[in-house]
């Protein structure tokens, strides 16, 4: 009996194991994705109450009064119209799209309110409506059009009296209604209903009981929608760090500037040479950033994904190539909900996610003034994007540039101000407000997306204040035992560049650098504290080459922010990860940053149905390459790129720039769009300055093969098609 049981008891073990391991190899997680759709149009005309009373009569019957009905479009607009006139408000959406592979969640319409005046017996409805029909004009007012498949929506009375005969939900508190219809919208985007778009009418009668917001902006749909994926290795969830600088030029960390071998012989390495204008300077100038690489994996030939700062990060956090993005150049179009971004493939992963510093894929506001495209502009409604849409949890983020010291302040030299707004609701800026404000959202503390309250508290170094965020949201996760994506975008060293010393004036670029490194080194610290150091990537890079006039270095390398030469592009890049990479390692591969999110999802099993067209190719060959003991370094090919390495920019909104790199072969060509044939081929393996004299040669002799200017042509023009495709017809103009 005894040995039956332990039998049993060894077969029953064994079947709980093999369940289990099955559920730790592939795991099954929803990932969701949130869509905010600003309105194509909002549209008022104003009425006269007879007129109206008319009109209503011929609709609903001659009994029907302008008091009884609660169907009439009018609208009171508060201190523009007289209490003898009304007004009728209605915005129009375009049909919203899923992502391939995804169900809808959720749909809710927001409609804000600007006044409670509450004034007799008033009665105010919000009627939503699917459009079938164009709108009907009867004497000059607008009237809807139902279709009887869909009922109205009343909201009556003077506060909160709810009557709903529309099916679904609907939640009505000080500042905005919100209704859900998901159910109408549902049918909507499968096809069901042919809809001109999804309209809603706002009626308010006796014009005081309650008001509603006539602006574009604050009628918008939050649309959620999600889709199943797999994680093969969720098991085994290493914490991810992404760390970008701004403008910091190849040659401006103390890794780059290296002599160092080619441990395969496959091509010479590229030095720094001649004298830095930074390293120049006494003491060294990335201590903690040398650290970390030196544990790591350097990459010789690190890349950014555009040679300017809103298409890199784009190419970050997507895999995909910003032209395919929308994103021409810096402060360029947003970053699309229908993008799947790293956060949100890897929140639905089981990861708490948090962005910190600097975002540049889109404004902050669409209605406070902030920055270079926020507000109520027609860019601030637009381009409106923050990264709280698109998967983070956490955020604590600026749209654009900041002084890298006491970043809400002009200047910098004099003590900051408490408050840089005269009221708390003021657009009006204090005369010494820098303009760019930081954003905060924190989904785990209940905080919605809001400008930062305490203004006061951001008078020091702004890495320091991005990395005290940072380490906060470390903290948390851990102890809640979450792993973690933190997405840490430094605002140093792009201009402006101020400090509090004296002498910063002078050697203010290398401070400014040495303070970042500095706040890399506590970030070390407190995961080595956490007992998390081993099982966390860190990806460190810069969004482009230095910036024009500053002491920033490419070394010797040609171009630099702006440029597709490399000098505009190579930049600083490593990847710490202890757990994997026990010994640093050099890799001459072609990287960018278009290979953290490839990268991140293999190394993970991620697999994400409808996954839209990559540019980046994972780097796990080479990371495992580096993995090994270093007596088995004789695979040159793990260091070989697959895949050409796309770029594309629109420099200042007049000339394109393509280019392409393949097995150290770079093809580029720019010029107006009616003009894209002035091809230049360089052989980055014998000749990384790009010398002009080799501009116009015809074949690259690259690892013991030639690949001729036609075949890299034929590659970068086949590329852009597929780009162009992928959108709304050719949206970029091919080279010739």
């Amino acid at each position: 009996m005894k040995k039956t049981d332990k039998g049993n008891f060894s077969f029953g073990a064994l079947t709980i194991l093999l369940i289990s391991a099955t559920l730790f190899a592939e795991m099954t997680y929803a990932r969701e994705v949130s869509q905010t759709i600003l309105p194509e149009e909002v549209v008022t005309r104003a009425n006269n109450n007879k007129s109206l009373e008319l009109n209503i009569t011929e609709i609903f019957g001659g009994d029907t009064t302008f008091e009884d009905s609660i169907y009439a479009a009018n609208f009171d607009i508060p201190g523009e119209l007289s209490n003898s006139k009304s007004a009728h408000v209605f915005a129009s959406f375009k049909r919203p799209t899923l992502p391939n592979g995804h169900i809808l969640k959720s749909a809710t319409l927001y409609v804000k309110r600007t006044a409670r005046q509450q004034k007799g017996n008033s009665q105010s409805t919000l009627a939503i409506a699917n459009i079938l029909e164009p709108l009907k004009i009867s004497e000059g007012i607008d009237l809807l059009s139902f279709d009887s498949a869909y009922n109205l929506f009343h909201i009556q009375g003077q506060d909160r009296e709810l009557s709903n005969n529309f099916p679904g939900n609907a939640s009505f508190d000080n500042d905005r209604i919100a209704i859900d219809i998901k159910h109408i919208v549902q049918d909507w985007v499968k096809g069901k209903a042919d809809l001109n778009g999804l309209r809603i009418s706002i009626a308010n009668f006796g014009g005081q009981a309650l008001a509603f917001s006539r602006k574009a902006e604050d009628f918008y749909l939050d649309i959620k929608s999600s889709d199943k994926h797999s994680c093969k290795n969720c098991n085994q969830r290493p914490n991810i760090i992404l760390l970008m600088t701004d403008d910091q030029g190849w040659a401006d960390a103390g890794f780059t500037q290296e002599v160092y071998n080619s441990e395969d012989g496959s091509y010479s390495p590229f030095l720094l040479g001649g004298e830095h204008p930074v390293a120049s300077y006494s003491g060294p100038l990335t201590p903690n950033l040398d650290e970390l690489a030196h544990q790591g994996l350097i990459f010789n030939n690190f890349h950014s994904g555009a040679p300017v700062c809103s298409p890199t990060r784009g190419s970050a956090l997507t895999g995909r190539n910003n032209f395919r993005l929308g994103i021409r150049d810096a402060s360029d179009g947003r970053l699309e909900t229908s993008e799947t971004t790293l956060a949100e493939a890897l929140k639905h992963a089981g990861y708490r996610t948090g962005h910190f510093g600097k975002w540049h894929l889109g404004t902050m506001s669409h209605t406070i003034k902030d920055s270079n495209r926020g507000g109520a502009s027609d860019k601030g409604q637009l381009h409106y994007s923050p990264p709280y849409l698109h998967g983070y949890d956490v955020s604590f983020s600026t749209e654009a540039k900041v002084p890298t010291y006491d970043p809400m302040k002009k200047g910098g030299s004099k003590k900051s101000p408490d408050s840089y707004f005269k009221s708390k609701n003021s657009t009006e800026r204090h005369k010494d407000y820098y303009g760019t404000a930081y954003w905060e959202h924190n989904k785990i503390q209940g905080i919605e997306h809001r400008r930062h309250p305490k203004l006061s508290e951001l008078n020091s170094d702004d890495s320091a204040i991005v990395m005290s965020k940072t380490l906060e949201f470390i903290e948390t996760s851990q102890a809640d035992k979450e792993p973690f994506l933190a997405v840490v975008w430094f605002h140093t060293p792009h201009l402006p560049i101020s400090h509090k010393k004296d002498d910063f004036a002078a050697n203010g670029y290398k401070k400014a650098i040495q303070d970042m490194d500095s706040q890399v080194g506590l970030l070390h610290e407190k995961l080595q504290d956490l007992g998390i150091s081993e099982n966390t990537m860190i990806w460190f890079a810069s969004d482009n080459g230095p910036e024009q006039g500053t002491k920033g270095s490419s070394g010797l390398l040609n171009g630099r922010k702006r440029s597709l030469l490399d000098g505009g592009t190579r930049v600083p890049g490593f990847l710490y990860w202890p757990d994997k990479i026990s010994e640093g390692y050099r890799s001459n591969i072609q990287a960018s940053t278009l290979d953290y999110y490839p990268t991140i999802l293999k190394q993970l099993g991620i697999k994400l149905p409808g996954q839209k067209s990559l540019d980046g190719e994972s780097l796990l060959k080479v990371i495992n390459y580096a993995a090994k003991p270093r007596s088995s370094h004789n695979n040159p090919d793990a260091k070989r790129r697959r895949s050409a390495m796309p770029f594309a920019y629109l420099y200042k909104n007049t000339t394109y720039k393509y280019g392409l790199i393949y097995k150290g072969c770079k093809l580029l060509v720019d010029g107006k769009p009616n003009k894209l044939n002035d091809y230049r081929l360089y052989n980055l393996n014998e000749n990384p300055m790009e010398k002009k004299s080799e501009a116009k040669a015809n074949t690259c002799h690259s690892w013991k093969q030639d690949i001729s200017k036609n075949e890299l042509k034929s590659k970068l023009i086949n590329w852009l098609t597929a780009v162009n495709e992928e959108g709304s017809g050719k949206q970029y103009p091919l080279p010739n």
